[in-house]
């Protein structure tokens, strides 16, 4: 039978013919200690895991330790990527922030489930599908809150002034992802646009904002 593990102390002394090591004897030191760390879990965790749960794992643990932009995507997230660049995705239709250990909401997009259930800035995601928010990552609650079309995700909502939280469930819709995101003009010939991100779509968005602009007078941007 496996053990369960409580807390675990692994020591892993480094092995070598002195005290300065090589790049090649560090490299198979580091290799030597993830084979037994993994071995180990295997062995007697009180369940078992799968080889490729705890590869991710290590790739996302080394990732994690860079900036905030470094992050492992896996198949399913390949294909989420592939989807905003395409310019559209299935989910609710929120911008979200991690603050701390809270997952806060930034806006509604207009139009979306999100926002027709009434989903509001400053709210806090406390749980996705009853798992806590609070050891998720800003892309990994992302992640888990999309999802296939016309499936459903419910969300546990912190709010203030509420002296309770309350659950929504909401079905997931196309939602399209506008590259620019605000086009205006700040003086008679000075025009601004911002774009919010690059996808498939953005090309095409900037020239229309381009002539809208051009036609209030736009001179310089």
């Amino acid at each position: 039978m496996r053990k369960k593990i409580g807390l675990i102390i692994l020591v892993l002394s480094l092995v070598g013919p002195g005290l300065v090591a090589s790049k090649d004897d560090l490299w198979k030191d580091g290799l030597t200690k993830i084979r037994v760390m993994t071995e180990f879990i295997q062995k007697q965790y009180h369940q078992p895991v799968s080889l490729k749960k705890l590869e991710e794992a290590a790739i996302k643990g080394m990732l994690r330790t860079l900036d905030p932009h470094s992050y492992f995507l896996d198949p399913r997230g390949f294909s989420r990527l592939t989807e905003e660049y395409k310019g559209k995705y299935y989910g609710l239709g929120i911008m979200i922030q991690k603050q701390g250990e809270k997952l806060v909401v930034i806006t509604p997009l207009e139009g979306t489930p999100a926002w027709r259930l009434g989903i509001q800035p400053g709210d806090v995601i406390s749980h996705i599908n009853g798992e806590s928010t609070k050891p998720l990552s800003s892309y990994e609650a992302m992640q888990r809150l999309r999802g296939k079309k016309g499936t459903s995700v419910t969300i546990t909502i912190v709010r203030e002034g509420l002296d309770k939280p309350f659950d929504l469930t909401i079905e997931r819709a196309e939602i399209p992802l506008n590259s620019v995101r605000y086009a205006f003009m700040l003086s008679p010939d000075v025009g601004y646009i911002f774009i919010n991100n690059f996808a498939e779509t953005t090309t095409r968005e900037f020239e229309e904002k381009m002539k809208m602009l051009t036609k209030k007078g736009l001179r310089k941007l």
